[in-house]
């Protein structure tokens, strides 16, 4: 997955190359998006379409982690009250 993403090289130019299928396969990958959002914000650029899947899936994943913690296990219970 890690050579499907454009960590490598930029979505355009696999656009430019003609080779279809891995721009397809790539542009469903959500780390595609977030490494394209990432290499065009020291431009001063801004891809609607990535930082709008980067964010999403952001808030995607940790709604996932927080409905998954169990706060049973990791947080330990109080007293109501001191004993004396």
């Amino acid at each position: 997955m890690f050579f499907i993403s454009t960590a490598l090289y930029p979505l355009r130019k696999l656009e430019e190359s003609s080779a279809c299928l891995l721009h397809r396969l790539a542009s469903h990958d959500s780390r595609t998006h977030s490494v394209e959002a990432t290499r065009l914000a020291p431009c001063g650029k801004a891809y609607a379409l990535s930082l709008a899947v980067a964010v999403a899936c952001t808030l995607k994943f940790f709604g996932i982690a927080l409905w998954s913690c169990d706060t049973e296990l990791t947080m330990p219970r109080r007293s109501a009250a001191p004993k004396a």
